[in-house]
């Protein structure tokens, strides 16, 4: 699963456009109109690199992706947010593949992909009147350069766009990963499968 991190938005947001792919996946969770309208205030894309996966048993694999984030303004200091990735994973050998339960030891490193997401529930914030990055399309590359202990440097969208969040949780959460005929789903509402290697 995506690590979420803990109580706090910024926390928890720890793309190119979302792709078919993903859409397949979370199809309607992640669409524009599970915010309930309102104004498009950030529409940016971001590729990440170097991002450890946890799974049940901890980190199993690293992760490249593209995130594309959208967020609405529905009220005067209000905002609904989703987050679409798309990506690739490489396990890491002598980790626990990532379903509840497992003891599967992954043995070499293989490649498979990932899509998926998150949706914000209605949050409260000010939105930051002069942002360090564009507000509209492709703001970079950031390299989390996480190690097996989860020390990284993340990339907080909220604490580059907000100031004064509250109201921090999420409505829908989920990821599929797949690698040649095996499927792992870790979401708020279904996990199944694994990713043996």
């Amino acid at each position: 699963m995506r690590r979420l991190g803990t109580s706090t938005l910024a926390a928890v947001v720890i793309a190119m456009l979302a792709s078919t792919a993903a859409a397949a996946y979370a199809g309607p969770q992640l669409s524009a109109n599970t915010c309930g309208g309102g104004k498009l205030v950030i529409n940016v894309t971001h590729k990440v690199v170097g991002d450890l996966d946890d799974g049940f048993n901890g980190g199993w694999a690293f992760d490249s992706y593209n995130r594309q984030v959208q967020v609405w303004q529905t009220g005067p200091n209000t905002f609904c947010a989703t987050a679409n990735y798309e990506g690739q994973f490489v396990t890491v050998p002598g980790q626990t593949s990532p379903a509840d339960g497992s003891t599967n030891v992954l043995g070499s490193a293989v490649k498979g992909t990932f899509s998926g997401g998150y949706r914000t529930n209605q949050f409260t914030g000010t939105l930051n009147p002069a942002p360090a990055l564009s507000t509209r399309g492709s703001i970079g590359s950031f390299d989390y350069a996480c190690d097996l202990e989860f020390d990284c440097t993340f990339f907080s969208w909220v604490d580059t766009y907000f100031t004064s969040v509250s109201g921090n949780s999420l409505a829908w959460w989920g990821w599929e990963y797949k690698y040649k005929n095996q499927r792992w789903v870790n979401a708020i509402d279904d996990t199944s499968g694994d990713i043996t290697g």
